[in-house]
């Protein structure tokens, strides 16, 4: 039987948000990132790039704000894909969206040890809306991802290459 339980949540708690996405890690350890916060307070509504540790436990979560590393960082971005990799050692971030219509294909490598970005190997800077530098799938947001037989598989979700924004079944 399934039942809801409201926990309590500890530290560094995140603004509410949406279009973000918890990974999980191991052991009750999950990595949040990105994501559209709440415009409270006369804030400007945008996509963060803040990154997130949450643990946790059967009565509380505590979250802690991360400061990743990296001689180059993600832009914020909201209704990306995060997985984390088979040894939970790093979490993939791919596409998104940093407005409405800027819709993103990058590919980055979050180091879970140190909190360091990282593009994978061969990705580098494009126009917006364009092909990617190691031809990953076109630029899309609300896309799925799972990892099968040591491949992650991204399918559908919305975008496309020059700004067009068409279902994708690719």
């Amino acid at each position: 039987e399934l039942s809801w339980v409201k926990i309590a949540q500890k530290g560094t708690e995140p603004k509410a948000r949406s279009g973000h996405t918890l990974t999980f890690i191991d052991r009750g350890n999950y990595i949040m990132y990105g994501g559209i916060e709440d415009g409270s307070n006369g804030q400007k509504i945008a996509p963060t790039a803040d990154v997130y540790s949450m643990k946790l436990h059967p009565k509380e979560c505590r979250w802690e704000k991360e400061k990743p590393l990296g001689d180059e960082q993600p832009p914020a971005r909201a209704q990306h894909v995060a997985l984390a990799t088979p040894k939970f050692d790093r979490v993939f971030v791919y596409g998104g969206h940093t407005t409405p219509t800027q819709r993103l294909n990058d590919c980055w490598w979050l180091k879970v040890a140190d909190w360091t970005w990282q593009r994978v190997t061969g990705d580098k800077v494009v126009a917006v809306n364009q092909d990617s530098a190691i031809s990953a799938p076109p630029p899309r947001a609300n896309a799925g991802v799972c990892q099968y037989q040591g491949k992650f598989w991204i399918y559908g979700g919305h975008g496309g290459l020059d700004r067009k924004s068409t279902r994708l079944n690719s």
